[in-house]
C-alpha cells in the first residue's frame, strides 16, 4: 500500500482501515468503510487481521442471528422470510404485475381490460373465452419493435413465441401437421 495513504486504527477492536488518494477504504483486500468506533491515525499497516467488512455485526432483534446484510437490523433469514410473507399477498402480487405492464409495455391494467373487450373478451389467436393459466391473460408484443399486438391466451402466447413470432415457422408448422393428420 501506498505510504501517503491515511491509516486509521480502532481504539477499541484494533481493525486497521486505509483512505487510498480517491476516498475510499480498503484493508488491503476488500473495500470497506471505516469503523463505527472512534479511531486513531496509525503509522503501522496490518491486514492479516480482520476488519468490519468481514464480521458478521450486532445480534438481530428478532432471532439473535448474526450473519447480516450491510446496516439492515435483521439477519439474512430474518429478512428472507419477511422478503417472502410479502411477496406471497395478492396485494403485492397485483401491484408488481401494475408496475411491470406500465414499465414493460407502458400500458395500465384499465388499458389491457379495454384491449381484451375489443376483442369480445376473447383469445386475440385462438378466440378462447379463458386465460388457460393462474396469472391471467398474457400481452403478446413484437418482439423486435416492442409494440403491443394483441391479448393472448397463455397457450397461444407461449406457441408464438416457440415459434420466435415467425409467420414462415407457422406456415412450415401448419403443413407438418396437415400432412401426419391425413
Amino acid at each position: 500500500m501506498s505510504d501517503l495513504a491515511t491509516e486509521l486504527e480502532c481504539d477499541e477492536c484494533g481493525d486497521v482501515a486505509v483512505e487510498k488518494a480517491d476516498g475510499i477504504w480498503t484493508d488491503g483486500e476488500l473495500v470497506m468503510y471505516p469503523c463505527v468506533r472512534p479511531m486513531r491515525q496509525t503509522t503501522r499497516v496490518d491486514t492479516s487481521r480482520k476488519t468490519h467488512a468481514k464480521r458478521t455485526g450486532r445480534p438481530c432483534r428478532k432471532c439473535g442471528g448474526t450473519e447480516r446484510y450491510g446496516g439492515s437490523y435483521s439477519c439474512v433469514r430474518c429478512t428472507n422470510e419477511r422478503s417472502a410473507a410479502r411477496k406471497g399477498t395478492p396485494e403485492y402480487k397485483r401491484t408488481a404485475k401494475v408496475y411491470w405492464m406500465r414499465r414493460r409495455y407502458g400500458v395500465t391494467p384499465e388499458q389491457v381490460l379495454a384491449m381484451l373487450a375489443g376483442q369480445g373478451g376473447r383469445c386475440g389467436c385462438c378466440g378462447a373465452a379463458e386465460p388457460g393459466n393462474k396469472n391471467g391473460w398474457c400481452l403478446d408484443h413484437d418482439h423486435a419493435t416492442g409494440r403491443l399486438r394483441s391479448v393472448l391466451c397463455h397457450g397461444c402466447n407461449v406457441g408464438l413465441g416457440a415459434f420466435r413470432d415467425s409467420p414462415e415457422r407457422l406456415t412450415q408448422a401448419a403443413a407438418y401437421l396437415k400432412k401426419w393428420s391425413e
